[in-house]
């Protein structure tokens, strides 16, 4: 970004109002049963915690890495996970998420794939993968980055997929 230069007549002398800039945002709600999908969405930002581990905070059922302060976050079950544009996460409840945000209409041509059709996906990719010993292997490990990283559709790594010929050991 570049830096901007300042006059004396760009300065104020008297406050003035201001109004935040809209901003989109990508959220997923933590349900405490949405792991895999959460572990899509923000990676190795998000844990669980373990029932022993919850000893500060009981209702706490896992965490997340947030980027203010690089420290990590209780969730609690309706707390939602927020990824703004060039990587920054932080986490938010329920009522300040729904104060300060408001659910877009998907646009034409964007991806509609359900998480359980990408897992199912993602699983049998791996599972096949994991004894593939030729070139189509690497094809695979294309396939599994393309879906994590919303490149390609399920329909489309489905069918790419099936053209592959794994061998086994």
């Amino acid at each position: 970004m570049p830096t901007r230069t300042f006059t004396t007549d760009d300065l104020r002398a008297e406050p003035a109002r201001y109004r935040a800039l809209p901003a989109e945002v990508e959220a997923l709600q933590w349900t405490g049963t949405n792991a895999a999908a959460m572990t899509n969405f923000a990676a190795e930002r998000f844990a669980e915690t373990a029932p022993e581990d919850r000893t500060a905070d009981p209702d706490s059922t896992a965490a997340l890495l947030e980027s203010d302060h690089n420290t990590w976050f209780d969730l609690h079950v309706g707390d939602w996970v927020v990824r703004r544009p060039g990587g920054w996460f932080g986490v938010l409840d329920d009522d300040e998420f729904t104060d300060r945000y408001e659910e877009l209409e998907p646009e034409e041509g964007e991806r509609g794939d359900s998480d359980s059709d990408l897992f199912d996906l993602i699983s049998e990719i791996a599972s096949r993968l994991r004894d593939a010993t030729d070139e189509g292997e690497y094809h695979a490990v294309g396939l599994i980055y393309d879906l994590a990283n919303g490149m390609t559709t399920v329909a489309e790594a489905r069918a790419e997929f099936a053209e592959l010929t794994l061998r086994h050991v």
